[in-house]
């Protein structure tokens, strides 16, 4: 088992444990351990650069592929219930993701639009400054945005997202539990 910080990580020699019946479900729930584990471990000492920025993967974004990944594995057997709560996890994403999006989109454009408005050395008109900054909203909506972390919105966005995807991490307890997968004699109790 290879390590990567806190978590340990699957070799292809491990492959093994995709196998038929009762290993598949023995890897659903290490991994669901090690998530665990991972997501109430804290991290000891974050690696700072020489400019004082914190220099490791957003643990956020290691919890959501975690999540994703143990989602993967889960999906299979989802029942209708789950069918359902995943369906609100996807609009939620979707919809923080929008949020997202849209700032992006306004932030840019404004930035755009404010230097061709002060290049016309603020003699334009109202309905001018509107024009162009729905000629520049039109040209940034067919982009990439590129995302600053630095900012309160992206800070916020991360906030949301990792909610959600708990939410799904709580789901799919109820779900193993459902499916009596998350019985005592898993945890080596009789």
């Amino acid at each position: 088992m290879g390590k990567k910080g806190n978590l340990d990580i699957l070799e292809e020699s491990e492959s093994n444990l995709f196998k038929e019946g009762s290993e598949s479900r023995y890897l659903v729930l290490r991994h669901f351990d090690r998530l665990s584990k991972y997501i109430f471990g804290g991290e000891a000492s974050p690696s700072v650069s020489s400019d004082g920025e914190i220099d490791t993967t957003d643990r956020r974004d290691v919890i959501c592929a975690g999540i994703d990944f143990l989602n993967s594995l889960i999906k299979p057997y989802y029942d209708t219930e789950m069918k359902s709560r995943y369906k609100i996890f996807i609009d939620g994403i979707k919809t923080i993701e929008l949020k997202l999006y849209n700032f992006l989109l306004y932030s840019i454009t404004r930035e755009s639009a404010k230097q061709e408005y002060v290049s016309l050395s603020y003699n334009a008109t109202k309905e001018k400054w509107i024009e162009i900054f729905n000629n520049h909203k039109k040209y940034f909506s067919t982009m990439l945005m590129p995302l600053d972390k630095k900012t309160g919105h992206y800070e916020r966005f991360m906030y949301d997202k990792l909610k959600i995807y708990m939410e799904l991490f709580t789901q799919i307890n109820y779900l193993l539990k459902r499916k009596t997968w998350m019985t005592s004699s898993e945890y080596g109790e009789e």
